[in-house]
């Protein structure tokens, strides 16, 4: 029986880390070991996981790195035919891993499975939320290249897929490397790029899923718009767009450079006015794959979205961007 490795980097998440432990344990496939690798923690996540160590948890601890260099640590230490990675907030559907194992289990060599994502606000009952299923037509497929350029095409695929929601086999994980650890921004989305481009296919466990806990805006500090956090966003994208176009053919390339400009082009609104070097560059990689101009709209966050692209054709984006972080910044003033 196919052994399945379960593993969970954690840094200061001692509230969650059990129950995430309790869904890893509780998994209806029998063979299955879990291991822990604690990130520098300050608080008591250490000795939340390391309750588990009775029922065969593997707990590791080392000093503060990043999530990467976590699940490269559990990786190392992993012995599994197959890769599961679960973040220490997050949660497996019981049958998840079952499901999976057989669905790969009748699908070529080389394949990777995937499963729908159960979103669910911190607090709730995880069953009380809601699961984005996708189309399983597109789902199921033979082409990863074509998967990915789908999944980064508004109106055909999900637009990210969620960590905990892949089953990869060990032999595709090691011919896509290790996490890079200089990515602080967009990890799964950049590393499962690597792994998919590896594989023979993607196969769809539609019945089970991985549960995503969502936090209420601003309860959390993020990396989102911070230099660090953009410049390891800019290393993402350069990976995705480097792994992809090397294996895409002719009459595919036109949607996969406007996959990877969106994704530019986010990263530039992001960046602007706070970091305008890292706008300008994300632009510019944008404009030599064929879309000099923004392929995302700045309307976000309770922006009008009228008056935000009123201003764009007047005055240009830039221009435009900053008047929206103008508004917002009075607008919190304010209130």
């Amino acid at each position: 029986m196919e052994l399945v490795s379960i593993l969970i980097p954690c840094h200061n998440n001692e509230e969650h880390v059990g129950t995430a432990i309790e869904s890893a344990l509780g998994q209806t496939w029998p063979a299955c070991e879990v291991i822990v690798v604690d990130d520098g923690s300050t608080d008591g996540s250490p000795a939340v996981a390391r309750r588990y160590e009775t029922e065969g948890v593997n707990v590791i601890v080392q000093e503060n790195r990043g999530a990467p260099a976590a699940r490269n640590r559990a990786l190392q230490a992993a012995e599994g035919e197959y890769i599961q990675y679960l973040d220490a907030d997050d949660l497996l559907h019981a049958e998840k891993v079952e499901a999976q194992v057989e669905v790969l289990r009748d699908s070529p060599p080389g394949c990777v499975a995937v499963t729908p994502t159960c979103y669910f606000d911190d607090g709730e009952d995880p069953d009380a939320g809601r699961v984005s299923r996708g189309d399983p037509s597109l789902i199921n497929s033979d082409d990863p290249v074509q998967w990915l350029i789908n999944l980064w095409t508004p109106g055909r695929g999900w637009g990210m897929v969620q960590t905990g929601a892949w089953l990869t086999p060990r032999s595709v994980a090691e011919k896509a490397g290790p996490w890079d650890e200089q990515v602080t921004r967009d990890q799964d989305g950049e590393y499962f790029t690597r792994v998919l481009l590896e594989s023979n296919g993607v196969r769809y466990a539609e019945d089970e899923w991985v549960y995503y806990r969502k936090y209420p805006e601003g309860s959390s500090v993020s990396s989102r718009t911070s230099e660090s956090g953009l410049r390891g966003w800019l290393r993402a994208i350069d990976s995705k767009r480097d792994h992809l176009l090397s294996r895409t053919a002719d009459e595919q390339r036109e949607q996969a450079a406007h996959g990877l400009a969106r994704q530019y082009w986010s990263l530039a609104l992001d960046a602007y006015p706070a970091h305008p070097d890292l706008a300008a560059r994300a632009e510019e990689r944008a404009a030599s794959l064929g879309h000099p101009d923004p392929l995302r709209s700045i309307s976000k966050n309770g922006w009008k979205g009228v008056v935000a692209q009123s201003l764009r054709s007047l005055i240009g984006w830039r221009a435009a961007r900053w008047c929206q972080t103008q508004y917002h910044r009075v607008r919190k003033e304010l209130l």
